[in-house]
């Protein structure tokens, strides 16, 4: 942890380990890329002994072999004659060493029932079932998270006392606090929830975190109302804890919708609090967006990404219901920020760096049947591949 932490748990991946995600290999993984780079770098600079130079040549050779990819690669070839194609539009078997596709953790179960809870779950399915090795593994996983837990705490506790503002000290005191209780309770605030949610996601070393509004809504609302929290702080603790990601992917937040600016204060709020910590920062918008707000948001948003809907006033009130003169002048004050917008404005418009165009298609017309509504757009038709290449050709040059 450090200084800026608001939430406890980083993704570290070393040279080898077990990962759900890492590089896409969702396996046992060995990452021999880096491990050469270290290991040509210590051997150049006379750190390692012979026989530590042998040790690494034989790590290398043992994980060549240990690979799920290559054994699945070698039995399916002993007993069938052929090697599954690797692809994700294949049969299932042909990606057995990858993950099942839509599958999540049940974080609800996880915040309902707390590390204890679990661990009771896990005694009645051993006296249904009889003790095992995997019980007793999953009692042993429960018992690294709860280590995790309060290895965190005692670096929060830390933290606290070498604080230099009142709000660090503040944060790292209720930080320490909140992994105590989560330790052998189930979560009674928005912080330990996303606490507890997160410890067990980077222990697992998983990026699909499933519906967080369902699992932690309630936590969250409850904290609103008890004056605990701020909408903002709420959102922060979810941005702060993929930090180091946005970091070492070069990437940042991104601000959508919806339209984002329609919550202008929440936004302003959350884009400042975004630029203080460093983190790049893109707002998506329709440009219907006030002159005096847009001209706060400027200075706090790094990339603007433009959805200009249509060229023609007339078409564009028919079919989005919007003004277009608002719409222009807010592509024109946008004239000094870096944006993406549709191509047609590229070449009066200076500032803009690159432009897509978001082909319109039908898919959104069953949440208007959901709801009732006459679908307004049924006279237009789904642009097809062939169509949005002529565009984009165009737009190229």
């Amino acid at each position: 942890m450090d200084e800026n932490d608001g939430i406890a748990g980083r993704y570290e991946h070393d040279f080898v380990g077990f990962s759900s995600q890492v590089g896409g290999i969702y396996t046992y993984y060995f990452n021999e890329h880096e491990f050469l780079n270290a290991y040509m770098a210590c051997k150049q600079n006379g750190e390692i002994t012979a026989a530590e130079d042998y040790a690494l040549q034989a790590v290398q050779a043992y994980w060549h072999e240990e690979n799920t990819a290559r054994k699945v690669k070698l039995e399916f070839s002993k007993r069938y004659g052929y090697v599954p194609p690797k692809a994700f539009a294949g049969a299932g078997v042909g990606n057995c060493d990858c993950r099942v596709a839509g599958t999540n953790l049940d974080f609800e179960k996880l915040i309902r029932l707390g590390f204890d809870g679990l661990n009771q779950e896990i005694d009645r399915a051993a006296e249904v079932n009889g003790a095992s090795a995997f019980y007793t593994a999953l009692k042993l996983w429960i018992e690294s998270l709860r280590g995790a837990c309060e290895r965190y705490r005692e670096q929060a506790l830390e933290l606290a006392e070498k604080a230099e503002t009142e709000e660090a000290k503040t944060r790292f005191t209720k930080l320490a606090e909140a992994l105590l209780n989560i330790q052998h309770s189930t979560p009674k605030t928005f912080l330990e929830g996303v606490q507890l949610m997160w410890i067990y996601a980077v222990s697992s070393d998983i990026m699909n975190y499933s519906r967080m509004d369902d699992y932690l809504g309630p936590l969250y609302a409850a904290d609103i109302d008890a004056g605990r929290i701020t909408e903002e702080e709420a959102v922060m603790k979810q941005i702060d804890k993929d930090a180091k990601y946005y970091r070492s992917s070069k990437g940042g937040v991104t601000f959508s919708g919806g339209e984002a600016s329609l919550h202008f204060e929440l936004l302003k709020k959350l884009l400042t609090a975004c630029r203080e910590k460093g983190y790049h920062t893109a707002l998506e918008t329709n440009g219907l967006i006030s002159a005096a707000h847009l001209k706060e948001l400027i200075p706090l948003t790094d990339l603007f990404l433009f959805d200009f809907k249509h060229s023609d006033p007339d078409a564009l009130k028919k079919w989005a219901g919007a003004p277009l003169a608002p719409i222009l002048e807010s592509l024109a004050a946008l004239e000094d920020a870096h944006f993406e917008a549709i191509c047609a404005l590229k070449h009066q418009y200076t500032c803009i760096e690159k432009a897509e165009i978001m082909a319109y298609h039908d898919i959104g017309k069953t949440k208007w049947d959901a709801l009732g509504i006459p679908y307004s757009l049924a006279a237009l038709k789904t642009v097809s591949p062939e169509q949005k290449h002529i565009w984009e050709t165009k737009i190229a040059d």
